[in-house]
């Protein structure tokens, strides 16, 4: 499975998704997809503004098939909540989970498509 590097730069909440952090408590009993990728190829990297995204787009060739499969999967929650993420967190700056954090909030005020992208990763889980 080939990724290309433009779905690494647009990940917003599908950035917060593969470094583990869930759309409800508990949603990441196991390890998070791409923690062992993170810890192999971008363990210097400090999270937060997309870096580790950045990092992992350098070496998506090598990169594990669990953690590329994430990848894509973020990179369909990114695109389904774009517009959510816009509207309801507009001053939210990624990194740290508050993007996730936000939508949680305004739970009630995401769209149908946004949330059942959501549902549908953490079931992969």
């Amino acid at each position: 499975m080939k990724i290309q590097r433009s779905t690494f730069r647009s990940l917003t909440v599908g950035t917060v998704f593969c470094l583990g952090f869930g759309w409800a408590a508990g949603a990441f009993a196991q390890e998070p997809p791409c923690k062992r990728d993170i810890a192999k190829f971008c363990s210097q990297v400090k999270s937060g503004g997309g870096r580790i995204a950045r990092c992992l787009g350098q070496y998506t060739d090598q990169l594990s098939a669990t953690c590329k499969q994430h990848i894509t999967g973020a990179a369909e929650v990114d695109q389904a909540c774009e517009d959510d993420v816009h509207k309801l967190c507009p001053k939210v700056k990624p990194g740290g989970g508050r993007v996730v954090a936000c939508l949680k909030e305004n739970q009630a005020k995401v769209s149908a498509s946004c949330k059942a992208k959501l549902a549908e990763m953490k079931e992969k889980k």
